[in-house]
């Protein structure tokens, strides 16, 4: 069975920024002719005013995660074959993203990283419509894309963790496989495809 490099509680939720660094900062979206466009809200504060609120159960942590949101979905109304697409990221997650971007570049603009962080989130957009199911119980409970769970065990089966059917039953056998993805990155094994395990899977070889 291969083995995934262990992960510290840091790498687990900066890994999705991993490629972040070969990436130079640029706008993104629609603009006039002249390349200009009107930013609202908190996308016009800079990196480093997003930065001070992380770590905080913040009014204004909650602003810029709503904007965060409202951007996406602006997005996915408008790009074309584009059903949602953050795919298995959520939003917690892209802010991760955004903040490891931010720490290369305080003096941007947190539009201007949003927007970059999104852009490397195309591969794993949803073209079309996907049911959402539920996984697991309580507070442990995740939510992901039906299209989602066909490419959790896509993944694993690349990956060896997996031999069975490639579909969107998320079954016995799937869980096992993701327990063994998780016990090789040094996750709790609750078999759940939450965002740390799916950065395990996807991003970490």
């Amino acid at each position: 069975m291969p083995r995934l490099a262990p992960m510290s509680a840091h790498a687990k939720g900066l890994a999705l920024c991993a490629c972040l660094a070969f990436v130079a900062p640029s706008a993104a979206g629609f603009s006039d002719a002249d390349g200009r466009f009107a930013v609202k809200g908190a996308g016009n504060m800079a990196c480093s005013e997003f930065q001070d609120t992380l770590g905080e159960k913040s009014v204004q942590f909650g602003v810029y995660a709503g904007w965060v949101a409202g951007y996406v979905t602006g997005l996915n109304q408008t790009e074309a074959e584009t059903y949602d697409l953050m795919g298995w990221h959520s939003v917690t997650s892209l802010l991760l993203a955004v903040d490891a971007y931010c720490s290369r570049v305080e003096d941007r603009p947190f539009h201007q990283a949003v927007g970059q962080v999104v852009a490397l989130m195309g591969n794993d957009r949803l073209t079309a419509f996907s049911p959402s199911v539920t996984l697991g119980d309580g507070d442990e409970a995740v939510s992901v894309y039906a299209e989602t769970v066909r490419r959790i065990k896509q993944k694993l089966k690349q990956r060896g963790f997996y031999d069975g059917a490639v579909d969107t039953e998320y079954d016995a056998a799937t869980t096992e496989a993701i327990k063994a993805v998780q016990e090789q990155a040094q996750l709790r094994p609750t078999g759940l495809p939450d965002q740390p395990t799916l950065t395990a899977l996807f991003l970490v070889d």
